[in-house]
C-alpha cells in the first residue's frame, strides 16, 4: 500500500464511491447488474418497487460511475462498470455475517447467565 497518498484516496473513496452504497436498494442493483444487463423495466419487476424509485437509485448509480447506461433502439440497458464491486459487497457481507455470530453469541451466554439465576 502507497502511503503517500492514502488520505486522498480515501477522502476520494468517501466522496464517490460510499454515498452510492449507502442505500440497501443500490447495493441489490448492483448485485442485478453483476448477473446481467437489464433495463428500469426488468429492475422495477426483480425488486418490487415503483419505477421512479428504481430510476432514483441507477441516476444515483450513474453519477458515481458505477452503473453503465447504453441504449439500444428503445431501451435503455444498465450494466456494472466495476464487477468487482459484488466481491466487495460480498466480503462486507461476510464480515457482517461474523459480526453477527460474535453478537449472536453474547447473547446466548447473557440469556445461559440469566436462566442459570432464575
Amino acid at each position: 500500500m502507497n502511503r503517500d497518498h492514502l488520505d486522498e484516496e480515501l477522502k476520494l473513496l468517501h466522496e464517490r464511491i460510499c454515498p452510492a452504497l449507502d442505500h440497501p436498494l443500490r447495493m441489490k442493483v448492483l448485485y442485478l447488474l453483476n448477473e446481467k444487463a437489464m433495463n428500469v423495466g426488468e429492475l422495477t419487476m426483480e425488486m418490487g418497487i415503483p419505477q421512479s424509485s428504481v430510476s432514483r437509485h441507477l441516476r444515483v448509480l450513474r453519477e458515481r460511475g458505477l452503473v453503465r447506461a447504453e441504449r439500444q433502439g428503445t431501451t435503455i440497458w444498465y450494466t456494472l462498470v466495476e464487477p468487482e464491486l459484488a466481491t466487495v459487497l460480498d466480503i462486507l457481507r461476510r464480515i457482517l455475517g461474523r459480526q453477527l455470530e460474535g453478537h449472536l453469541d453474547q447473547a446466548q451466554t447473557i440469556l445461559g447467565l440469566i436462566s442459570e439465576e432464575a
